[in-house]
């Protein structure tokens, strides 16, 4: 089940980019809100001859690829997914975070006050979680590794189709990536596949 916590985060990641990234004020009257979906696409600001066309902002469409790559990856069967997902979220709050900085003085160098929506401020925070909870998998995947040298089996799959047992010590193997499994577990906590 924690299995799919990291992807569920980077759900709610990509949930908030439809939220206000970027509230834009002149003389204390809010202006407008922009949204992250709306820097993703590029949008119009303004009213009339006063209006202003913001192009696609790339930081900020670099931030949802990875985060709808970080949903991927939590289905994703290969051995170094937690790993990627982890990169994958580091790499999306900072990109949010240094575009935020840059876009709030280009605003105010215009003379106008902008302030960070609770859209980019959450998905942030979320990146931030999803990229604590893979680091977590991918070291706890990791410790369930047997040591160098230890006795492993030649090939992880049983006979019977069902997760394998070390003969030498009775450790159960995952019989699709060949980690250790639990004894009383029906899924792999590496790759999420069916022990039975």
């Amino acid at each position: 089940m924690k299995r799919f916590l990291s992807p569920a985060l980077f759900g709610v990641v990509i949930v908030m980019f439809a939220m206000p990234f970027m509230l834009v004020s002149c003389s204390g009257q809010q202006q407008t809100s922009i949204s992250g979906l709306q820097l993703v696409t590029g949008t119009e600001v303004g009213a009339g001859m006063s209006s202003q066309h913001i192009g696609s902002q790339p930081a900020v469409l670099l931030a949802l690829a990875l985060a709808i790559a970080g949903v991927a990856l939590g289905f994703a069967r290969f051995g170094w997914r937690n790993v990627a997902a982890t990169v994958a979220g580091a790499i999306g709050a900072v990109a949010l975070y240094l575009w935020s900085n840059a876009a709030v003085q280009s605003i105010e160098q215009q003379g106008l006050q902008a302030q960070k929506g609770d859209g980019l401020n959450w998905a942030m925070l979320f990146f931030l979680a999803a990229a604590g909870v893979s680091a977590y998998l991918a070291v706890d995947a990791r410790r369930q590794q047997p040591a160098e040298g230890s006795q492993r089996l030649s090939s992880p799959a049983s006979p019977e189709g069902g997760a394998a047992r070390n003969k030498a010590s009775g450790a159960r193997f995952c019989p699709h990536c060949g980690t250790p499994a639990p004894s009383e577990g029906r899924f792999c906590g590496s790759c999420g596949g069916s022990l039975e």
